[in-house]
């Protein structure tokens, strides 16, 4: 929908005026417009959407673009990992439009699938979102810094967006009470494209303003990721993609235990926290921040069950597999 230029200068696009927010609306329609009209004349073989092709709306002039194509031989392939419905991303009827034109559905969830209508469900291949980004950099120096760095320091971090900035809030009031019943300073960094408004008291807050780069580095110098959630019927739709990140780089996990978040983390990894209350929060903190071993041992567990459920080259031999 945006170019690399126009997405570095215009995200997020909620705090623009009203007119910057109607000028995008225009330029991100006639781009994709231009794009399938480039797939009308250049017919493509493999045709993949990820999430949907315009959000909120889906122009009669695309509906009938895309059946050009797919009648030019070319194949589907829908891909979304969220709660796309209830976020308004697209309507119900243009759910189930692309469910109908779709040869392949890839969802990340469990719930994901519970969206889709029962005669389309056939199509549905379950593969949660993983990442191939950080993996690789996850070495024997990298391990040992982190160990060194524990004597001194318990580092937790958070990286996602403004909107879920509020349950981070919540835990905060753990995190305060977790510090003040350990002696290692605890240091929570938040990696967002906007900070946290929190002061805290028995603990460091830091904000950093979110490039890939600085989340990656950030995360490699962390000792534990979180995934604080309430449970509504958006979050059950999430797929726990922070997780799998986190895991990737042999971070042990806490988190929320709403949707997908139950399957991926297990007590070998990580903790589950049945609601935001303060005293599950800050046990698992404590657990991990106050134990060394058991802090190492889930380190290895969580890039291990990475490489057995999450592996980024296995997604690839799926995807191409669909593809070819």
């Amino acid at each position: 929908m945006l170019s690399d230029e126009m997405y570095m200068h215009v995200m997020p696009i909620y705090t623009k005026p009203i007119v910057v927010k109607i000028f995008i609306f225009i330029y991100c329609y006639f781009r994709v417009l231009f794009q399938l009209l480039k797939d009308c004349i250049w017919k493509p073989e493999v045709v993949i959407l990820s999430r949907r092709f315009l959000n909120r709306f889906f122009p009669i002039s695309y509906k009938l673009l895309l059946k050009y194509i797919i009648s030019q031989g070319a194949t589907l392939i829908w891909d979304y990992d969220d709660e796309i419905i209830e976020t308004k991303e697209v309507s119900r009827k243009s759910f189930d439009y692309l469910s109908e034109k779709a040869y392949k559905i890839i969802v990340a969830s469990p719930h994901n699938i519970e969206m889709i209508d029962e005669k389309y469900k056939h199509k549905v291949h379950l593969l949660p979102t993983t990442d191939g980004s950080m993996y690789f950099r996850l070495n024997d120096s990298i391990r040992k810094d982190r160990i060194e760095l524990y004597k001194r320091e318990f580092r937790i971090i958070w990286v996602g967006t403004s909107v879920s900035l509020n349950y981070v809030e919540k835990i905060c009031s753990g995190i305060e009470n977790a510090a003040s019943r350990i002696q290692t300073p605890i240091i929570l960094t938040v990696i967002s494209n906007k900070p946290l408004e929190y002061s805290a008291k028995n603990f460091l807050l830091q904000n950093i303003t979110w490039e890939r780069e600085i989340a990656i580095s950030e995360m490699l110098k962390s000792h534990i990721g979180i995934m604080p959630l309430e449970n509504n019927q958006m979050t059950q739709g999430k797929g726990g993609f922070k997780l799998i990140q986190y895991l990737s780089v042999g971070l042990p996990v806490i988190s929320s235990a709403v949707g997908i978040n139950t399957l991926i983390v297990n007590s070998d990894v990580g903790f589950l926290c049945d609601n935001l209350d303060t005293y599950q929060w800050s046990d698992a903190i404590i657990k991990l921040a106050d134990n060394s071993c058991k802090w190492e041992n889930m380190s290895v567990n969580a890039y291990n069950l990475w490489l057995e459920k999450f592996s980024f080259n296995n997604n690839l031999r799926i995807w191409r597999s669909l593809i070819e």
